[in-house]
């Protein structure tokens, strides 16, 4: 039984990517810090052994026994636009030091494949323009994996994921805020809705890193590049309306009675690099349909 060791999996993606992996014959270790909560994972039926990182390399380390197969690497700091010196410094800590530190407890214990989540929004016009800190940290950890792959021997794999929703969803993410408008009646102020959109559904990003692994294992990868796209595009507020249309909920949104924010990307552009061997299960509708429902 190949073993697996994640970052971030007490998270909403990481979670279901342990789950994916378990069900695809994956023995499951963790690492997470003291404070973090097992819950959500226990609740989904994933069995772990998990590893405590205390912001020490040599706790990193520690976690490479038993040694993995392959780590996945899907922690992060998540805000869409740094406000405070404490979003500076956690974005710092966790999407470029503490990776760093991943790769490098990787290098001494002998483990070569690492699948790594990226953002879609590094790459804007295609090529890199970060409209964020938390792009800009997410290039500069690609990077840092760069040397590692050409100079220490890593097999590393990057996943750049677009916009997400699904089943079991706690983020404040706008289409849970749409869901639970259309729930509650309570009044949703948004901007006018016009941005562009590429929305997979859960069950494909997961599926997505389960074939970014078996790639690793028979390819020789020096930070190969992919996307996970839907291979369409969307509307916010067109998402709204097909959520209603297909829920018979109606979403009690004010569109326009905020400003688009700043550096809003406004326009997707599809990616042409997607991932070999790899394709959603899951339609746009259908995904609506499954959140709707699972509510």
């Amino acid at each position: 039984m190949p073993h697996a060791l994640l970052t971030g999996a007490t998270g909403y993606i990481g979670s279901h990517v342990a789950l994916e992996l378990q069900k695809n014959g994956w023995d499951i270790g963790i690492i997470a810090r003291e404070s973090s909560r097992l819950d959500r994972l226990e609740a989904m039926g994933v069995t772990a052994d998990c590893h405590i990182y205390d912001g020490t390399l040599d706790s990193l380390i520690g976690a490479m026994t038993p040694k993995p197969d392959a780590v996945f690497h899907l922690a992060v700091y998540p805000v869409a636009q740094h406000k405070t010196e404490a979003d500076i410094r956690n974005l710092i800590s966790v999407d470029v030091l503490f990776g760093t530190f991943l790769l490098e407890a990787m290098r001494c214990c002998g483990v070569q494949r690492l699948i790594y989540a990226s953002t879609v929004w590094q790459q804007i016009g295609g090529g890199y323009a970060p409209n964020s800190l938390y792009t800009a940290t997410k290039q500069a950890y690609e990077d840092i994996v760069e040397y590692y792959c050409r100079c220490q021997g890593i097999r590393a794999l990057s996943l750049r994921l677009t916009d997400n929703f699904g089943k079991d969803d706690t983020r404040r993410k706008v289409f849970n805020l749409i869901r639970n408008s259309a729930q509650s009646g309570e009044l949703l102020k948004m901007s006018p809705g016009g941005q562009e959109l590429d929305v997979l559904y859960i069950d494909d990003i997961a599926g997505g890193f389960v074939q970014a692994a078996d790639i690793t294992e028979h390819e020789d990868c020096c930070n190969r590049k992919y996307t996970l796209t839907s291979g369409q595009v969307i509307t916010l507020r067109e998402f709204a309306e097909e959520y209603e249309r297909i829920s018979g909920q109606h979403p009690n949104i004010a569109w326009g009675s905020l400003p688009y924010r700043e550096h809003e990307i406004m326009k997707v552009d599809l990616p042409d690099n997607v991932l070999p061997g790899w394709k959603p299960t899951v339609s746009l509708l259908q995904g609506i349909k499954r959140f709707a429902e699972e509510s």
